[in-house]
């Protein structure tokens, strides 16, 4: 996502970051592009004011940023595409209460409850096998079963996401003004901090 035409759109880049292309193009504010697992199409998060309120809805985009297609649902956001490409892990404020997880189907059916509590849950993301979900709930990181069960604590921080080969989880942590990055094996043990840059470093992706 950029903000370098005046507006939230989002765009790709050569892994380099050479060749920045405007995929989107529109007045509402769209961010958390998230790929398909063979690479044709990427869903992201709309926010569209509507009167005082927010309209929040998933989006899918064909890669070259043709063929948009709005996922039927409102408030939901944060969007993760499963390994096999069949369902999206997403944050959705059922009423507009606390944000939970849950998971639903590319067409938007099929939605499914995975995290009921008080606490906020955010930052889903699908291990490589689409076996479980690693999430964080207020401070702390959580994994899951994908189904929502077996739910259990394994670290401090924020942004989880998983390696490719599904044996570390990376994560920032620490205070707004200097968060940092960090690596950790699955079940949360040897706890690496690997980044030492100023500001606040965020979202890091394998």
């Amino acid at each position: 996502m950029s903000d370098r035409d005046g507006n939230a759109e989002i765009y790709v880049m050569n892994a380099d970051g050479s060749s920045p292309t405007r995929l989107t193009n529109n007045p509402a504010s769209d961010s958390t592009p998230s790929w398909s697992p063979d690479g044709r199409r990427i869903v992201f998060g709309r926010v569209t004011p509507v009167g005082r309120l927010y309209e929040h809805r998933l989006v899918i985009i064909n890669a070259d940023g043709t063929g948009e297609r709005i996922i039927p649902g409102d408030g939901v956001r944060n969007p993760a595409w499963s390994p096999d490409g069949r369902r999206i892990a997403l944050i959705y404020y059922p009423d507009l209460r606390t944000p939970q997880i849950y998971s639903m189907n590319v067409d938007g059916s099929g939605l499914r409850v995975l995290t009921t509590t008080r606490l906020v849950d955010l930052d889903p993301d699908w291990s490589p096998s689409g076996a479980k979900i690693v999430f964080t709930r207020d401070v702390d990181i959580w994994v899951m079963n994908a189904d929502g069960s077996e739910q259990r604590r394994v670290g401090i921080g924020r942004h989880p996401a998983w390696s490719r080969d599904g044996r570390q989880i990376v994560f920032v942590r620490g205070p707004d003004a200097a968060t940092q990055i960090y690596t950790m094996n699955a079940d949360g043990s040897s706890q690496r901090r690997i980044s030492d840059s100023a500001g606040w470093n965020y979202t890091p992706d394998w």
